[in-house]
C-alpha cells in the first residue's frame, strides 16, 4: 500500500487515529488521510526526510484529534460522507472562531505591552480602585453581610438592650415566655487577677449561665463547657478560658483541662478552652465562669444583673417576642410584689442588630466612599483608553479599509479593556490581601467580628464582579468612539480631523471632580470633628498623668486600705511623682457602675423609676491628682476613714440634677452598695468628668471615700513631673517589689487613654482621607492628561492662531478655560452630591456641621484653584509653540 512506504511512527500515529473512526465511515477516512500524507511524503525536498517525518507525525497528531470530533459527532442519521462534510465544516468554523480570538488576544497583548507607560497607569490606576473596594467590602461583608457565627443565628435577640435584668426577671422569663424557647444571661467586665503564672495578669472574665454555649451551639477546642448544674449557688468554681489566655498565659498547654488555676484569689478549675475569636454580642472576656442564679434574687444592684439573650421559638417574631415582653412586666410587678415601681420600656431586638448595628452607618459610608473612588479610577483609565483610541485613529481606519468590519475593531478594542481589567483585578487583589490585613490590625480592638474579617470566597467573588464591572465601564467609552468614527474622513484629513470622543472626555473628567469634591468634603468634616476634639475640655488635666490598673486579689478587705496606702507611699516616693492616688473606674475608660440612689427625706413617687447615677469609689487626693477643680466644700481628705462621718463627693452634674437650685453641700444621700442605713454626707462639689468619651456630656456622679467602703478599687492615677511613660517600668518594678503576685495591667498615659476613645474617627479620618487624596490626584492627573493631549491635537489650530496675531496670554487662556469649564462643571454637579454624602456622617462629626456653610464655600473654591493649575502646566506649553515651524510642517 501506499501508506507503506510512510515512516513508522507516522503510520502508527495513523492506526490509533482509525481506531477511534466508527466502522461505517473508517474506510473512507483512512484513504483519504493516507493519500494526503503520501503525497507529502513524496514531494518532500531532498535530503529532508527527518524534517518532513516530524511534520508528517505533527498533521497525524492532527488526524487524532479530527477522529476524536468524528467519534462524538456518531449517532447523526446523515450518511458517513454527509457525516465526514459538517464534521469538516464544524470543525472549520471552530477553528476560525479559536484562531482569531487568539490573534485578538495577540495582538492586544502586543499593542499593550508596546506602550508600558501607558499600560502600567491604566493597571495601577483601576487596582488601586479594586483592592480598596474589596478591602472595605471584606469589612462590610464579614460585620453585616455574613450571619453571626452561632446555631439559628437568626433566631437570637437581646432582651432589653437598654438595661440589664436581675435574676428573677431571667427565672421569670425561663418559666413564662412562649415566644423564647431559650434565655441566658451575660455579666461581662468582671476584672479578676490570675496568679500562679510566670507574669501575673489582671483578666476580663464573664459571668455566664450555664446555658450560654448550649444555646449558641459553641463548640471549645479542648475540654467541654458549663451545664445548668454550674449557674447553682455553691456550684463548683469551674472556668472555660479564651483561646488567646490559654496561649498567652499557659503556652497553649494541651494538658490545661482539669487544672486548678488562681483566679480572683481562689482556685477555679479548667474544664475547657474556647475557639480563637469567640465571643458572645460585644463581650470579649478572657475567661468564662458560670453565674450563680437565685431565682428570688431581685435588686438591680446586685452583682449577678447580667445582659440577657433568647432565642425565638420556631414560629416566633421580634414583634410578637416585644409584645409578650410588655405583657410580662405587668405579670412581674405582680408577682414580684412591686406594683407600680419601676419604668423601664419592654423591648427586643436582634442580636446581629445589636453587635453592628451601631456601625452600619459608618460601613455604609466607608462604602459609598470607596465606591466613589472605584468610579474615578474607572473614569480616569476610560480617559486614558480615549486617547488611546484617538491616537490610534489611523491604524484603525486603515484596518476598517482593508476589510476589518466593525465587530471586529470593537472586538480588538475591547481586549485591550480587558487585558487591562484582568491585570487590574488580580493586582487588585494582592492590594486587598494587604488592605484586609493592615484593616484588621488597624481598626479599634472593640470593633465587633474583627477576627472575622478576611479574603474568603464572598470577597473574591465580590472582587471578581467589581473587576468585571470596572472593565465594562472604562471599555464601553473607547468602544463607542471608535463605533462612530468615520474610517473614510480619518483617512482624507488623517492631519487636520479633531480627535474622536472630546466631549466625552470631558463628561468623564466632570464626574471625576464632581466625586472627588464629595470624598473632600467627607474628609474635611472629619478633620474639623476631630480639631473640634482636641478643644473639648474632658474636665481634668490629662498632660503628664499616667494610670495602670492593680489587682491585689486574695487580702481580706480590712488589709486593702493598708495595702494601697503601702503602695502610693512608694509611687509618690519615685522621683519625678508629683502625686498618686486610687479610683474605681478611671476617667475616659468607658467603664462605670450605676446604681439608684436616695436622698435623705424624699420618697420615690409610684409609678417612677428610682435615680440613678454612676458612681466611683477614690482615696484622698484623686481630685489634684487628676486635675479635676473643686468647686465648693472641700475634697476627700485622709481622716475620712472607716469609723467616722461617712462623706462623699458628687460632680456639678449631680448637684444639678439632684438639687435642682439647691445647696448639695450637707445633704445626706445613700448610694452605690451602701445599704438603706449607710448614708453619707456631701461634703463637696467638684467639677463634671467627660466619663464616657470626649463626645458624651458629663453625667451625674458619686464620688465615696475608699477608707469607708469594703470595695476594692483598681486604677492607679499618678501625676509626673516629666513625661510619663518613662516613669512607667520603673513604677512596675517598685510595684513588684511591694507584692509580686499582684497583677499590673493596662499601663498607659491618660493622652493615650484619650485618644482610644477617638480611634474609630480617626480610621474614618485616615480611610476618607485617603479615598479624598487619591480621587483628587486622579481627577488632577486627569484634567492635566486631557488637556496636554488636547494641546498635542491642537498644534497646528494654536500655531495659525499665533501667526494671526494671538498673544501668548490669550492662549493660554484658551487651554486653561477648556480644563477649569470641565472641572466648574464637576463642582456644580458634585456640591448636591457631597451635601447628601455628608449626611452619612452625621453620627460621626462632633463640633460642625454635616452641612457646614465654611467647608462647601471653601473647598469648590480650592478645587476650583487646583484644577485651574492642572490646566495651566500644558497651556503653558501650548503658548511656547514657535508659530514658523508650525507653518513650515
Amino acid at each position: 500500500m501506499a501508506g507503506a512506504r510512510l515512516p513508522r511512527r507516522v503510520r502508527y500515529v495513523l492506526v490509533v487515529a482509525s481506531r477511534l473512526i466508527p466502522g461505517s465511515a473508517r474506510s473512507a477516512w483512512v484513504r483519504e488521510w493516507l493519500a494526503e500524507l503520501e503525497h507529502a511524503w513524496r514531494s518532500r525536498p531532498a535530503g529532508r526526510s527527518a524534517a518532513f517525518s516530524m511534520r508528517l507525525q505533527y498533521r497525524a497528531f492532527l488526524a487524532v484529534a479530527d477522529a476524536w470530533d468524528v467519534r462524538r459527532m456518531t449517532g447523526n442519521a446523515s450518511s458517513p460522507e454527509d457525516d465526514e462534510g459538517q464534521d469538516a465544516t464544524d470543525r472549520k468554523r471552530r477553528s476560525n472562531v479559536m484562531d482569531v480570538m487568539m490573534q485578538d488576544l495577540r495582538t492586544s497583548l502586543r499593542a499593550l505591552v508596546r506602550r508600558p507607560v501607558f499600560t502600567l497607569a491604566a493597571v495601577c490606576t483601576i487596582a488601586l480602585g479594586i483592592g480598596a473596594t474589596t478591602a472595605v467590602f471584606s469589612v462590610v461583608n464579614a460585620l453585616l453581610l455574613q450571619p453571626l457565627p452561632y446555631a439559628a443565628a437568626d433566631r437570637l435577640v437581646r432582651v432589653w438592650p437598654e438595661d440589664f435584668m436581675a435574676n428573677r426577671e431571667v427565672a421569670f422569663l425561663r418559666e413564662q415566655s412562649r415566644t423564647l424557647d431559650a434565655v441566658v444571661a451575660v455579666s461581662p467586665g468582671w476584672l479578676m487577677s490570675l496568679t500562679g503564672i510566670a507574669e501575673p495578669e489582671q483578666v476580663n472574665a464573664a459571668r455566664v449561665t450555664g446555658n450560654l454555649f448550649a444555646v449558641l451551639g459553641a463548640r471549645p477546642v479542648l475540654g467541654r463547657t458549663f451545664d445548668m448544674e454550674a449557674e447553682q449557688p455553691g456550684a463548683a468554681q469551674v472556668v472555660v478560658l479564651g483561646h488567646e489566655l490559654w496561649q498567652r498565659a499557659f503556652g497553649a498547654d494541651p494538658q490545661i483541662v482539669g487544672r486548678s488555676i488562681m483566679l480572683g484569689g481562689s482556685a477555679w478549675t479548667v474544664v475547657g478552652v474556647m475557639p480563637s475569636g469567640f465571643e458572645v454580642s460585644w463581650v470579649r472576656p478572657d475567661a468564662w465562669i458560670p453565674l450563680a442564679m437565685d431565682p428570688q434574687e431581685f435588686t438591680w444592684e446586685s452583682s449577678n444583673t447580667a445582659m440577657v439573650l433568647g432565642r425565638l421559638a420556631r414560629d416566633a417574631t421580634i414583634a410578637a417576642a416585644s409584645a409578650e415582653l410588655g405583657e410580662s412586666m405587668a405579670r412581674m410587678r405582680t408577682a414580684f410584689g412591686r406594683p407600680d415601681e419601676w419604668g423601664r420600656t419592654a423591648s427586643v431586638n436582634s442580636l446581629q442588630d445589636e453587635v453592628v448595628g451601631g456601625l452600619r452607618g459608618t460601613l455604609h459610608l466607608l462604602l459609598g466612599a470607596v465606591l466613589f473612588l472605584l468610579l474615578i479610577a474607572a473614569a480616569n483609565v476610560a480617559n486614558l483608553l480615549l486617547v488611546r483610541a484617538a491616537e490610534r485613529r489611523g491604524e484603525l481606519a486603515v484596518r476598517r479599509a482593508l476589510g476589518a468590519r466593525s465587530g471586529r475593531i470593537l472586538r480588538l478594542v475591547l481586549t485591550e479593556s480587558a487585558w487591562i481589567g484582568a491585570a487590574g483585578g488580580m493586582l487588585g487583589a494582592l492590594l486587598a490581601y494587604g488592605g484586609v490585613h493592615a484593616l484588621r490590625t488597624w481598626l479599634p480592638a472593640d470593633t465587633p467580628r474583627l477576627a472575622e474579617i478576611d479574603m474568603d470566597g464572598t470577597v473574591l467573588a465580590a472582587c471578581a464582579a467589581v473587576t468585571l464591572l470596572s472593565a465594562a465601564l472604562f471599555g464601553a467609552a473607547p468602544g463607542v468612539v471608535t463605533l462612530r468614527q468615520s474610517s473614510a474622513a480619518t483617512l482624507r484629513h488623517a492631519r487636520t480631523i479633531s480627535a474622536p470622543g472630546g466631549r466625552l472626555r470631558g463628561a468623564l473628567i466632570a464626574g471625576e471632580v464632581a466625586l472627588a469634591l464629595a470624598l473632600i468634603a467627607g474628609a474635611t468634616l472629619m478633620t474639623r470633628t476631630l480639631m473640634a476634639l482636641q478643644q473639648v475640655d474632658p474636665g481634668f488635666q490629662p498632660a503628664n498623668l499616667l494610670t495602670m490598673r492593680l489587682s491585689p486579689a486574695g487580702r481580706p478587705p480590712d488589709e486593702l486600705n493598708a495595702w494601697w496606702q503601702e503602695v502610693l507611699d512608694v509611687v509618690r516616693g519615685t522621683p519625678g511623682v508629683e502625686n498618686a492616688a486610687r479610683v474605681l473606674h478611671l476617667p475616659m475608660s468607658g467603664r462605670t457602675w450605676v446604681a439608684s440612689y436616695q436622698v435623705e427625706g424624699r420618697v420615690t413617687a409610684r409609678g417612677e423609676t428610682p435615680p440613678r447615677s454612676p458612681w466611683q469609689v477614690a482615696s484622698p487626693g484623686y481630685f489634684e491628682t487628676a486635675g479635676i477643680p473643686l468647686l465648693r466644700g472641700r475634697t476627700l481628705r485622709t481622716e475620712d476613714r472607716a469609723g467616722s462621718l461617712r462623706v462623699m463627693a458628687v460632680n456639678q452634674a449631680f448637684a444639678d440634677a439632684a438639687f435642682p437650685g439647691e445647696d448639695a453641700i450637707g445633704r445626706r444621700v445613700r448610694a452605690g452598695p451602701a445599704t438603706a442605713d449607710e448614708l453619707a454626707t456631701i461634703v463637696g462639689v467638684v467639677g463634671s468628668v467627660r466619663h464616657d468619651s470626649l463626645t458624651v456630656e458629663p453625667r451625674p456622679e458619686i464620688y465615696v471615700a475608699a477608707a469607708q467602703i469594703r470595695f476594692g478599687t483598681n486604677a492607679l492615677v499618678i501625676r509626673t513631673a516629666g513625661d510619663p511613660a518613662a516613669l512607667a517600668p520603673i513604677l512596675r518594678e517598685r510595684i513588684r517589689a511591694i507584692d509580686a503576685a499582684t497583677p499590673i495591667s493596662h499601663v498607659m498615659t491618660m493622652d493615650a487613654l484619650i485618644g482610644g476613645t477617638t480611634q474609630r474617627r480617626r480610621a474614618v479620618l485616615t480611610l476618607l482621607a485617603a479615598f479624598a487624596g487619591i480621587g483628587l490626584a486622579l481627577g488632577l492627573v486627569g484634567i492635566w492628561g486631557v488637556v496636554a493631549f488636547g494641546v498635542r491635537e491642537r498644534v497646528r489650530e494654536i500655531g495659525i492662531r499665533m501667526a494671526l496675531g494671538a498673544q501668548r496670554g490669550a492662549v493660554t487662556g484658551l487651554i486653561v478655560r477648556q480644563g477649569l469649564g470641565w472641572a466648574l462643571a464637576g463642582i456644580l454637579i458634585g456640591w448636591p452630591a457631597a451635601f447628601a454624602f455628608a449626611r452619612l456622617l452625621e453620627g460621626l462629626v462632633f463640633g460642625v456641621s454635616p452641612a457646614d456653610p465654611a467647608t462647601f464655600t471653601l473647598i469648590p473654591i480650592a478645587l476650583a484653584v487646583v484644577a485651574a493649575l492642572a490646566a495651566w502646566l500644558p497651556a503653558r506649553r501650548a503658548a511656547r509653540i514657535d508659530p514658523a515651524a508650525v507653518l513650515r510642517e
